[in-house]
């Protein structure tokens, strides 16, 4: 950032601009309002602090839905890593983009996992954030 000809009130903005935070929040008025201290309650509120709106905020069920499913594979992971299971299974996306979790690893030369047609890829599907919280609080 140029700082020679800018205001404080300038310099800040650039600031909370390049660092906003993407990702999910607890929609928690408490919880927004100590992120974000212009945070006014409001469903249209856009935050200066993180990036996206209403729709990155999860509500406390949802969070501990989808803390548990990730503990849960965590759990499943160190468990075949126990039993000796180390193979090489990447993902790859159901649709058209060719996607793959090799894209842009950079461990390639160690795992030394070939891709191609005939690949032992693990396939991921697409869904929307809200499809992917709903089935994981039906699920809890």
């Amino acid at each position: 950032i140029d700082t020679e000809e800018r205001s404080k009130e300038e310099l800040e903005k650039k600031i909370k601009e390049q660092i906003k935070m993407d990702g999910i929040v607890l929609d928690e008025d408490i919880v927004l309002h100590a992120m974000d201290e212009d945070y006014d309650g409001s469903e249209k509120f856009r935050s200066k602090v993180y990036a996206r709106s209403k729709r990155s905020r999860i509500t406390h069920d949802q969070l501990e839905a989808l803390l548990a499913h990730t503990q849960k594979g965590i759990q499943e992971s160190v468990a075949r890593i126990l039993d000796g299971e180390i193979d090489a299974t990447p993902i790859r996306r159901s649709d058209a983009s060719g996607y793959t979790a090799c894209t842009y690893c950079r461990y390639g030369g160690i795992c030394r996992f070939e891709g191609g047609a005939d690949a032992n890829y693990r396939i991921v599907h697409s869904y929307k954030d809200e499809e992917v919280l709903k089935k994981l609080v039906m699920e809890k």
